[in-house]
């Protein structure tokens, strides 16, 4: 199948490993039998785009102008069709993104909310950073379409902060026991529906010691780029 007609374009860097994951994901979907066959993908991992959490939070720089800097640059380099990027956090510019880019952009809030649709569930709850959650990045998106989102105790929440950030500084095995200790927390608490909500939560989930069921965002977002590329 020929797939080389539109171009990705990925807005990444945030963080690196995660835009790796987000690269091997649409790679697997693809299921090319030849290099050919392959997208025509372009990679900016701009990693020096500010912490989108921090800015939510008050504490740092707006983002906002790099993503669009990230963007124009891939344009202007590659005429791409089609846009996305691997952080949750960073979704809550998508409106901004979508108004000043003239091609698709695809969501991976979109992408994962259709996928939860397949899904039996009571008690749904995100990975996610403190930013996706003030932002309302999910819980807006979700609940204007009929799902709740529930919240996590003060506790959790900080385990999987640190789980987020051990990620981004390279130390897995301490993200990975923050991650477990979250993980028994919330089975504690009856939730029944995960989603990683987190660009860096993936890396982890091969390592996860409990019984629940995690929705993969950053995999549901690869399927709708292969999807559109298909298309």
């Amino acid at each position: 199948m020929e797939l080389k007609a539109k171009i990705v374009g990925i807005i990444g860097g945030m963080g690196p490993l995660a835009t790796i994951d987000l690269y091997s994901k649409i790679i697997k979907h693809t299921n090319a039998k030849n290099d050919q066959e392959n997208l025509h993908v372009v990679i900016d991992s701009y990693a020096q785009i500010p912490d989108r959490t921090k800015y939510l939070k008050g504490e740092g720089e707006n983002p906002l102008p790099y993503l669009l800097e990230s963007a124009n640059n891939l344009k202007k380099g590659f005429n791409i069709d089609v846009y996305c990027m691997p952080c949750n956090t960073a979704h809550y510019f998508i409106n901004e993104l979508r108004k000043n880019i003239d091609k698709p952009f695809i969501s991976i809030v979109e992408a994962a909310f259709n996928e939860i649709k397949r899904y039996h569930f009571t008690k749904l709850g995100i990975l996610a950073t403190d930013g996706t959650l003030l932002g309302k990045v999910y819980h807006d998106f979700f609940e204007k379409n009929g799902v709740k989102i529930e919240n996590f105790d003060e506790n959790t929440q900080s385990l999987i902060m640190k789980a987020i950030y051990d990620v981004k500084a390279n130390s897995i095995n301490s993200g990975i026991e923050a991650f477990n200790k979250a993980l028994s927390n919330i089975v504690k608490n009856k939730f029944d529906l995960l989603i990683a909500a987190c660009t860096e939560i993936p890396i982890l989930i091969p390592y996860k010691q409990e019984h629940i069921q995690i929705i993969d965002a950053t995999d549901c977002l690869a399927k709708n780029v292969v999807k559109f590329c298909r298309e």
